[in-house]
This record gives structure tokens, C-alpha cells and sequence, in this order.
């Protein structure tokens, strides 16, 4: 049977790691390691993952510097020995058969390349939603099929997800440290690509047996500084343009459109966060945005689609008012 390594990063997780690490020690699967990666917590966390080191052999753990969860990850990839591998986050938890259930999906069908399994979302400790994969097998080289009909780029979340450590390190694949947000879509929708030539496929399946745990200051409901907006902004735009290229169906290209409108969004709110630099600094900032990027999206408000319209037209001054409600 195949060895699948589980990367867990940790910083500062004391409260939720000793839960996270049971479940993932608990798998009716034999064949895994656990790979503990200690993000330079303040707290009591590497005392915590050192303690599961030395109690059960298959878990090794690693310290760094504080450097973020994508050198954390990182580091995991370089030190995981395993012929797949997922990833876990230090405040989830997953099901007694999560391992098996993934292994068992990939071995039933020769060439399998990537598994994307469903999720259990919870909010404020209660459960909130299923984020459920109908089943199904797709070559991974049918982008309309994996962007437009299913849209995969809007589950690019790390877990949940089992890839081949072969073909992570033959592409050169790993996360980007500079990126803070949708790091582990880009990383997913390039190790993709990177199989796309080959006779490989994705395995969709309906199941859920990760419980994600959704947390109230995550980067996905709040929005960082301009530059670094920008820098991811930049980023899903180069890829996305990319797939906007390769796939055929109109439909599927606008919803790929949409979404690079959406990190769009998050840098002209970053502006506006905290808008004290004066109109001509915010000014410059709209200025170095895709305008045509800003799209009106299904949830947007009368007077927010005014405004986009505003700001589609370059009348970035108008829009600075409006947006501030006075001149400054």
C-alpha cells in the first residue's frame, strides 16, 4: 500500500492542535506519517507536537522560524517521504476513514493525479455547509470541464486534496511565501497544468471527511494591506488570464473572469481600509488596477454597481468621493 505523508502546519495553535493531531493519528489507514511543521509559535505549540513525537513514531516534527504557512508547508513537501500527500490545518479535524477513503478513490482508477474531496464547513463551532464534489472522474487535461462546469478553481483550498509528491517535485511545484491568500489555489491549478499533457485524471468525490473550521480574523473574510492585495491580485490575474486562454466555453471563461474581479475587489477595499494617505495616494493606488477587472457581481447593490461603473470609467476621482463621502 502506498505511504501518504499529512503536512500540518502549525502557529500558535495550542487550543486546536492536540485535537487535530489525534484525529489524523487515529486513521483506520496503516501506511502515513505526520509531518508537524512549527511555524515559530509563541505559545506552547512545538512543546505540544514534540510530545506526539515522542509517543508515536510516525509523527516527526520540524521548527522554523516564523515565516508563514506557505514555507511551512514547504518545508513539509522537502522533508515528506510519502507517495501522496495532503494537508491538514492545525484547527480541522478529520474523519476515522479520511486516509482511506482518499487512497482507496485514486487506486481504483490507473492515473489518478489528484484527488478533491468534499467539505464539511463550520462557523462559529456550528456547522454551516457542505462543500460537496459531485462524483466523478475528469482528465485533467478537460479544463472545461474542471473550471467551467465545476469550477475547481473556487475550491483550490490545500485539504481535502491528495497529490503526488512524484509529480509536485518532477513540475518544481511548491507554494509561494510572497502570496497570503489563494496561495494553495495557484499552487493547485499549476500542478494541474504541469499534468494536463499527460494521460491523467482528477477524482471527484461526494464524501466528506474533513471538517474545516472557519475562523472569525481569516484572510478570506478580511482584507490585508494594498501591496499586499496587490501581489495577490497580480498573481491570480497571470494564472487566470492563462486559463482564460485555454478553456472554450464562454460561460466558463466569465466565471474565471469573475473571480479574478473578486481579488480585484479586495485591493481597491485595502485602499480604503484605512484611507488616510490623501486622494492623491489613493488615487495612484486605483490607477495601478485592471479597471475592467472590477466586475459587477450577482450580490452587488445598486450603489455599488454605480461605483464600479464609476470606477470603470477612470473617473477615479468621483469614485474617491463617493466611496469617502466628502473631498480629501
Amino acid at each position: 500500500m502506498d505511504k501518504i505523508s499529512v503536512i500540518i502546519p502549525a502557529f500558535n495553535s495550542a487550543p486546536t492542535i492536540e485535537k487535530c493531531v489525534r484525529s489524523v493519528l487515529s486513521q483506520s489507514y496503516p501506511f502515513f506519517e505526520v509531518i508537524l511543521v512549527d511555524d515559530g509559535s509563541t505559545d506552547n505549540t512545538l512543546a505540544l507536537c514534540r510530545k506526539f513525537a515522542e509517543s508515536d513514531k510516525r509523527v516527526t516534527v520540524f521548527h522554523q522560524d516564523n515565516k508563514g504557512v506557505s514555507a511551512a508547508r514547504n518545508l513539509g513537501l522537502e522533508k515528506a517521504c510519502g507517495e501522496w500527500i495532503t494537508f491538514v490545518d492545525s484547527d480541522d479535524s478529520v474523519s476515522l476513514d479520511y486516509l482511506s477513503r482518499m487512497h482507496a478513490c485514486v487506486s481504483a482508477t490507473p492515473d489518478v493525479a489528484l484527488y478533491v474531496g468534499s467539505v464539511n464547513v463550520f462557523r462559529m463551532g456550528k456547522s454551516a455547509e457542505l462543500l460537496r464534489m459531485s462524483n466523478g472522474i475528469v482528465s485533467s487535461s478537460d479544463l472545461d470541464s474542471l473550471f467551467g462546469e465545476r469550477e475547481l478553481h473556487r475550491h483550490g483550498f490545500p485539504f481535502a486534496k491528495l497529490y503526488k509528491l512524484s509529480l509536485l517535485k518532477k513540475n518544481h511545484i511548491k507554494f509561494d511565501v510572497k502570496q497570503n491568500m489563494a496561495e494553495d489555489c495557484v499552487l493547485m491549478i499549476n500542478y494541474i497544468l504541469s499534468c494536463s499533457s499527460d494521460a491523467s485524471y482528477v477524482y471527484f468525490d461526494e464524501v466528506a471527511n474533513y471538517d474545516y473550521f472557519v475562523q472569525p480574523k481569516s484572510l478570506s473574510t478580511t482584507c490585508g494591506t494594498f501591496d499586499q492585495e496587490l501581489y495577490n491580485y497580480r498573481n491570480i490575474r497571470k494564472l487566470f488570464s492563462q486559463l482564460i486562454d485555454m478553456v472554450h466555453p464562454l460561460s466558463a471563461k466569465k466565471k474565471l473572469h469573475s473571480s479574478i474581479g473578486w481579488y480585484a475587489d479586495r485591493c481597491v477595499n485595502a485602499i480604503y481600509k484605512d484611507p488616510h494617505g490623501g486622494k492623491n495616494e489613493r488615487i495612484k493606488c486605483l490607477k495601478t488596477l485592471g479597471s475592467s477587472d472590477i466586475l459587477f457581481r450577482h450580490d452587488d447593490s445598486f450603489k455599488q454597481k454605480v461605483m464600479k461603473l464609476v470606477l470603470i470609467s477612470g473617473l477615479y476621482g468621483i469614485y474617491d468621493f463617493i466611496r469617502l463621502g466628502k473631498v480629501g
